[in-house]
């Protein structure tokens, strides 16, 4: 972009109001990372976009031109976040004097950009782009829409913004970089629409900050630009109503999702509102039950709320008031209590409590000695016949090491949507830990050995590799993960020609199977340095390239393989 050194480090910075100029005689203040950027704030002189009155600040530094007479350029980092849902993110760069013979040279509003808006003149830049960029957020890469804005003009003055806004809250989910070029947005209407949206709002952007090059910088600048949060689409009926973005964003997706569908929700608040989403299932029936029981079953049951299947059209007073009793969703037994000794048994402790729930039988099929489910999986109150249409029930096969699997991930859903809900970082992150900590303990080696699965997709990877998703009967997926460009970090995959391969090439999905195998670490050489850091491989189903596209938003783990046996 612009010629320029980026000369000093990085400041890490209570939760002090500040005000005024942030880069005072061309130094950064002392400042906290999450404090937040008031809109009197200015840099340079210059003020903020910070309509949205809820950005932080993340980093900040000072820079410098090159050649001829250096000019201090003032750089800072923000980001704006709802409750868990990170709406946008913000670098923006300004000059911290000025230089009479000085100019910038570059080219920001060069063709190659997915929009570009040039209303320069001269020697001068007023530029808008629009490009898909991914950012890593922790250490997931989320993808967000960069509207960049940037005004130079004589005297060294430079003025740029670089706003990410995630288009997930905007109702396109788990997009990638190759889903955002010229030639995807001629044929997805929906995504084309909201392009647009966000290229309208980057030029009045654009032409807002235009006028903080006539040297005034007048600190209402941005009034008449329109808040951020205001670009989520939010139905005429719900107008007022006080949902997160996330779920707001999801309603948006949902219309375009295709097949049978369902999205279930638990109206807490604006910065929370549990959901369960479900696409492409084979009825509606079971669409709505899928949606419910995820929302019911992972958030918040010890809070007594209660999820409600989403109508499009309705209000939220309306869908509670016909909303008829959802079913009695089957949830986790609680382990069972230490049993004194009697004069006929003696003395036992609490051990891992049976999940076990009746499943009723389907529609004018009677079974004897009612057959259970294993844990909340509505897929297994789905009839699996063999070719003698004899009904199986998994439960006896269930381990108990797999039903303590279920019961650590369970219980942890519930844990991290209560941190989540305290608004306390530290809170989430211990859930994170505590998860490893249970898993280590369960599985020292990571090995499992006979537990039941359902195949969800058996595919062919990149390099010539058998790649494997299956589903564990409480909505936990696990297998291969070959979504990455370069094949030397697939992980969980099975050499083409080797016997996993050839296990694998006879499998059917919808198949039940008996598998013996590994957990995949983070780290192979964990155990080297203490199993205090050694954690499995863990993932949302959303940022995984196959199971999005079969799974609501759950858990992933990468497992390899050692022996798979279909239960006929």
């Amino acid at each position: 972009m612009k010629n320029f050194i980026l000369a000093s480090c990085m400041v890490l910075l209570s939760s002090t109001v500040y005000s005024a100029e942030l880069f005072p005689n061309s130094k950064l203040k002392s400042m906290n990372i999450g404090d937040k950027i008031e809109p009197t704030d200015t840099i340079g002189g210059y003020p903020l976009y910070v309509n949205d009155n809820a950005w932080v600040f993340e980093a900040g530094r000072v820079g410098s031109s090159t050649g001829g007479d250096t000019i201090p350029i003032g750089r800072m980092q923000m980001k704006y976040k709802l409750g868990a849902t990170l709406i946008a993110v913000q670098e923006v760069k300004m000059n911290l004097s000025t230089n009479s013979y000085t100019h910038w040279n570059g080219t920001p509003c060069s063709p190659d950009h997915l929009v570009v808006r040039n209303k320069g003149r001269g020697i001068e830049d007023h530029c808008l782009t629009v490009d898909p960029v991914m950012i890593n957020i922790g250490e997931k890469p989320t993808l967000f829409l960069s509207v960049k804005i940037t005004h130079s003009t004589s005297g060294g003055r430079l003025y740029g913004i670089d706003l990410g806004i995630n288009p997930d809250v905007l109702g396109v989910k788990n997009t990638g970089i190759g889903d955002w070029t010229v030639e995807t947005i001629k044929v997805n209407e929906h995504q084309k629409q909201v392009l647009d949206k966000v290229t309208n709002f980057g030029i009045l952007l654009l032409d807002a900050s235009n006028s903080l090059m006539n040297y005034s910088k007048p600190i209402d600048v941005f009034s008449n630009v329109p808040t951020i949060r205001s670009l989520v689409p939010v139905p005429k009926e719900l107008i007022g109503e006080k949902l997160s973005v996330g779920f707001l964003g999801t309603i948006e997706a949902q219309q375009h999702r295709k097949g049978f569908k369902a999205l279930a929700f638990s109206p807490i608040d604006e910065m929370l509102t549990p959901y369960g989403e479900e696409f492409n299932q084979q009825s509606q029936e079971a669409a709505d039950t899928k949606a419910l029981s995820f929302c019911q079953n992972n958030y918040l049951l010890s809070l007594g709320k209660k999820c409600y299947l989403y109508k499009p059209g309705l209000s939220l007073t309306k869908i509670i008031e016909l909303s008829v009793p959802t079913k009695e969703m089957p949830t986790i037994t609680p382990p069972p209590v230490a049993v004194e000794a009697t004069p006929t048994a003696p003395a036992r402790v609490a051990a891992i409590a049976n999940v076990d729930v009746p499943v009723k039988a389907p529609t004018g099929q009677a079974i004897p000695n009612q057959p259970t489910q294993v844990t909340t999986n509505p897929i297994d109150q789905v009839k699996k016949t063999s070719a003698n249409e004899v009904w199986i029930s998994f439960n006896p096969s269930i381990t108990i090491q797999q039903r303590q699997f279920c019961r650590i991930v369970e219980n942890f859903r519930t844990e991290n949507a209560l941190a989540i809900q305290s608004r306390n970082q530290i809170k989430v992150n211990e859930t994170f830990r505590s998860l490893s900590q249970s898993l280590n303990s369960l599985l020292p080696d990571g090995k499992f050995q006979g537990w039941v699965m359902r195949t969800v997709a058996v595919d062919q990877a990149s390099d010539g590799s058998a790649e494997v998703l299956l589903e564990m009967p409480c909505n936990i997926y696990v297998g291969s993960n070959a979504c990455d460009a370069n094949p030397s970090n697939y992980y969980g995959t099975a050499p083409e020609g080797s016997r996993m391969y050839t296990e694998l090439a006879k499998m059917t999905v919808g198949d039940f199977v008996l598998t013996n195998g590994q957990f995949v670490y983070t780290d192979d050489k964990a155990f080297d340095k203490t199993r205090s850091v050694a954690s499995f491989r863990y993932m949302r189903t959303a940022a995984h390239c196959k199971a999005k596209e079969v799974a609501a938003d759950t858990e992933f783990f990468g497992i390899k393989l050692d022996v798979i046996s279909t239960i006929k």
